[in-house]
């Protein structure tokens, strides 16, 4: 009955020990949320995307191509294929982000 005990003790301080360990790196690696300001046309990295906007139309017909993957080894080829010809077709990169 002692060794029955003994496991129990030692099993309880371990679980103790575990969850002081989670509940500590929780509260001490918390991040903070940190305030985000929207995008300004004065912003270095802006990038204007209107209605009719050359980058929009080239973004959009990349969302029409199917998956590509759905696990390794398992690849779609041919909508492969037709991605890679989208992208290397006639819009050269000053008419797409221009």
């Amino acid at each position: 009955m002692t060794a029955i005990k003994t496991v129990c003790i030692v099993l309880a301080i371990c679980l103790s020990t575990l969850v002081t360990i989670v509940i500590v790196r929780t509260i001490a690696l918390t991040t903070h949320r940190q305030s985000i300001s929207p995008c300004t046309p004065s912003d270095l990295d802006f990038i204007e995307v209107g209605k009719g906007s050359k980058r929009l139309k080239r973004f959009q017909d990349a969302l029409r191509f199917q998956t590509v993957s759905t696990e390794p080894g398992n690849y779609n080829t041919g909508e492969l294929e037709r991605f890679l010809q989208f992208i290397l077709s006639g819009n050269t990169l000053s008419e797409v982000w221009s």
